[in-house]
């Protein structure tokens, strides 16, 4: 059985080492990534901030629609999971081992928080997405919907955040280094708390692959026009061989190539 130890401190092989530096210049160009992505958006939501009306200047929303928001929020927990990746290089000082530290539990925390909160917001938006076009649901034109999706998303973490912390003061145990210890490259939830693991991260990790992977197919057939489906009830669906003649919606798009891009 392995001791406390040698759970606390996993050394780098020379493999690991070049590995988790492959890791970390991916968290940071995904920050990159997610960084200009939002000041591209910021620039143009202060130049877009007026517009000029008929009866003179008229302040514009900044979110149109629900899937703003929920792209908004996609971004920000890229960001926060790429901030935990990028914490890995403290790992890469003289001691070249993954030890349990402030540090661990920082990162450990901020990727576990913000793999779940991709996969709910990817999941929303491939609900959305589906919903709107194949069963032609028209969103409530308030931010109701996608306010109580995003409080959800963040009460459901907290919630097991603090379920876990409790847990760990009841058995005496240190609250960082026994639910967060190293991996060979970073820092995670440990199999002491397997059940947090699953709930936290494994479980939507699944849901999102496979829910999405099925909308997305279904979009991909209905746009094509291999499936009818009764927008009263998205459950009557009916399959047909061959699509009808292909409608063309410009010179360079059409339907077929629109349905290509839900697989993209």
């Amino acid at each position: 059985m392995a001791t406390r130890k040698s759970q606390c401190v996993k050394p780098l092989s020379n493999v690991e080492y070049g590995g988790l530096i492959g890791v970390i210049v991916a968290c940071i160009a995904s920050l990159t990534a997610v960084l200009i992505a939002l000041v591209v958006v910021a620039c143009r939501t202060l130049r877009n901030r007026y517009r000029t009306g008929r009866g003179g200047q008229t302040l514009r929303k900044i979110f149109a629609t629900h899937l703003d928001v929920y792209a908004l929020c996609l971004l920000l927990e890229c960001a926060v999971e790429a901030v935990g990746g990028i914490l890995s290089i403290r790992w890469l000082g003289v001691d070249v081992a993954v030890q349990c530290s402030r540090i661990c539990v920082i990162q450990g925390a901020l990727k576990s928080f913000g793999m779940s909160g991709v996969q709910m917001y990817t999941l929303a938006i491939a609900a959305h997405t589906f919903l709107v076009i194949v069963a032609q649901w028209k969103p409530p034109k308030g931010f109701r919907l996608p306010v109580s999706v995003v409080f959800s998303a963040l009460l459901y973490r907290a919630t097991f955040f603090a379920i876990v912390a409790l847990a760990s003061k009841q058995r005496d145990a240190p609250p960082g280094p026994s639910i967060f210890e190293p991996t060979p490259l970073w820092c995670t939830i440990s199999d002491e708390y397997r059940w947090f693991r699953v709930t936290m991260v494994y479980v939507w990790v699944g849901a999102n692959t496979v829910i999405s992977n099925v909308l997305y197919l279904v979009l991909f057939l209905y746009i094509r026009g291999n499936l009818v489906i009764d927008p009263n009830c998205i459950w009557r669906m009916r399959l047909r061989r061959a699509p009808p003649p292909t409608v063309r919606l410009d010179n360079e798009c059409s339907m077929s190539c629109l349905s290509l891009k839900m697989l993209a």
